[in-house]
């Protein structure tokens, strides 16, 4: 499960907290993000698109999709994931991912090698030593 890096109440508090204290420039951006929740809502990200990669391809290999077929339901499936846990859990309270465009463009080629192994083995299996 995903968890929230620090809310916008304790950002503002923060951020008057340093205003009052002479500038906020002395403060880092980094002091704004839980870096360990970060880190844990990136692996249960790659933990996701890992077991998508996992079922779309074989899906594609059984269903028997060979090349730009194979690598539009790549795209697809990584999309679709991404627009589910941005749904899910970014839109509805931004602190959840630092970046958004990391999400969507990370995800098309975070599985892709685990895509194209088990697209590749269930194919084979299916299709030519079946």
């Amino acid at each position: 499960s995903m968890v929230r890096a620090k809310s916008a109440a304790a950002i503002r508090a923060q951020q008057d907290a340093a205003s009052k204290a002479g500038g906020a420039s002395q403060i880092s951006p980094t002091q704004f993000f839980a870096v360990d929740k970060i880190q844990q809502n990136d692996r249960a990200v790659d933990y996701c698109r890992t077991i998508m990669a996992i079922v779309c391809g074989c899906a594609c290999g059984v269903l028997g999709f060979k090349g730009l077929a194979g690598l539009a339901a790549h795209v697809l499936c990584s999309l679709l994931l991404s627009s589910v846990v941005y749904v899910m859990k970014a839109r509805m309270d931004p602190s959840y991912l630092v970046s958004t465009s990391g999400l969507f463009l990370g995800g098309v080629m975070g599985g892709a090698g685990t895509f194209v192994l088990f697209w590749t083995m269930a194919y084979d299996i299916v299709h030519i030593y079946g």
